[in-house]
């Protein structure tokens, strides 16, 4: 088991019960510390193989036009590289394109999305059209999270 990990914790998975607030708060944080130490390991071993294979990987995709490629490398190990793509459409520039055509061909080639911000939900007077709008309106909401902190100061 790992040296950070608390086995008696452990082994009292689903019987966290037992533990008093403060045993709980200091374990949790003990937690939380070691996870933040080991994203920053992660994040620093993933900049290390950008440094070592970065050049090579970008340049396999460069020459393939791709976004995505599997390498082989040293040791028989293989590496995986890949460049995110995000697409932004300037939606005036649509609209204009949009306005010389037919609704059905509008809705064809064009996904169309109708919100409204919530502040100017809460600003409308009442009405038929905040009354028309509620209709619209589905509010969803997450999980409960809970989270206990010591009073300072006691």
């Amino acid at each position: 088991m790992s040296e950070y990990v608390n086995e008696e914790a452990v082994s009292a998975l689903g019987r966290f019960d037992n533990y008093g607030l403060d045993q709980l708060t200091s374990f949790r944080a003990t937690s939380q510390a070691v996870i933040d130490k080991e994203k920053v390991a992660i994040a620093e071993i993933d900049a290390e193989y950008l440094r070592r294979f970065g050049s090579h990987i970008e340049d396999v995709l460069d020459s393939a036009g791709k976004q995505s490629t599997t390498v082989d490398i040293e040791g028989g190990f293989k590496a995986k590289g890949s460049i995110s793509k995000t697409v932004k459409w300037d939606s005036d520039v649509l609209q204009t394109i949009a306005v010389s055509m037919g609704w059905e061909e509008i809705k064809h080639y064009f996904k169309i999305a109708f919100t409204m911000p919530e502040a100017i939900f809460k600003a409308l007077p009442p009405g038929p059209l905040k009354e028309a709008v509620e209709k619209a309106r589905t509010v969803k909401y997450g999980e409960l999270k809970v989270s206990i902190d010591p009073i300072l100061g006691d």
